[in-house]
């Protein structure tokens, strides 16, 4: 415990230096039945709408920012959701735009992908329900935020596959055993397990990943590492502190931010070898001291 805070004060220095390297989502009642026979082929092609998708669950809520309006379970929402929108669960509010908020300064803002972006509403859960892929025909492609300091968290949820951003999506979730799986469209995952102190392999990182910026750094129990796809760009601080890294981390990236991307680590000591077909293993290797 003793070491676990003097290292939170140490990942301050180092947060700050990756942090600004990190380069900037009617259902129908059924029919009574009837003795007749249906006339399938009268049924099938009928023109009557099915609105079922665009209902509101029940227990959910859609909020329309334009019109300050609150649509409630059973109504429809609108054809195309507005930046400012929000769709509320029982465990997330959903909000439609291309930025977030910083946790700590509402006024500070970060640019995302644009569609839906969940955030929790309990962060003081172990596990949370199933997310939506998508909302009024819009995907939820972002988790910036999500899960952020939900300590007590020990599983994520499935990942959609429509997401393309995780930026900080499980920062500071210290009980996070697991890694979900990271769907192959993913560009952007900048401290999406900064600090994840429980966490013990870190889940296979998909080609076309672009920032792995302080993407593990502070992960205290990080033993395994998977393959560091070719199209990764930044790599700053992404392994720092993960001082029982060990065995062979293969890495095809040739980054062009790579500060602090090993800090802390002792290769030796942790037997820990670089191998892969980038140009940079040296490089990479004398990122241990800031």
């Amino acid at each position: 415990m003793y070491k676990r805070r003097i290292l939170s004060i140490l990942l301050i220095g180092v947060m700050a230096v990756s942090v600004v390297g990190c380069k900037d989502r009617t259902t129908q009642p059924k029919a009574q039945e009837e003795t007749t026979t249906i006339d399938k082929a009268t049924e099938e092609n009928s023109d009557a709408p099915n609105d079922s998708a665009n209902r509101i669950a029940e227990g959910c809520t859609y909020y329309i920012a334009a019109d300050d309006i609150l649509l409630e379970a059973g109504e429809i929402m609108p054809d195309a959701p507005q930046y400012g929108d929000k769709y509320e669960t029982t465990d997330y509010v959903y909000e439609y735009g291309n930025t977030y908020s910083d946790p700590d300064d509402a006024s500070i803002e970060y640019q995302r992908a644009e569609g839906w972006n969940p955030v929790v509403k309990d962060r003081n859960k172990t596990s949370y329900e199933e997310l939506l892929s998508s909302i009024a025909g819009k995907a939820v492609n972002s988790l910036c935020m999500t899960f952020y300091l939900c300590k007590e968290m020990t599983s994520a949820p499935k990942i959609p596959d429509t997401v393309t951003d995780m930026a900080r999506a499980f920062l500071l979730c210290e009980n996070l055993e697991t890694a979900p799986t990271i769907p192959s469209g993913v560009k952007d995952m900048s401290l999406a397990f900064q600090h994840c102190l429980s966490l013990v392999a870190a889940p296979e990182i998909p080609e076309g990943v672009v920032s792995m910026c302080s993407t593990f750094n502070g992960c205290l129990e990080l033993t395994t590492a998977v393959i560091v796809p070719a199209s990764v760009e930044d790599m700053s601080g992404a392994f720092a502190f993960c001082e029982k890294l060990t065995g062979e981390l293969q890495i095809n990236a040739n980054p062009s931010e790579y500060e602090a991307c090993f800090y802390s680590v002792d290769f030796e000591t942790q037997n820990l070898n670089l191998t892969g077909s980038s140009n940079m293993i040296d490089a990479l290797r004398g990122t241990v001291a800031y």
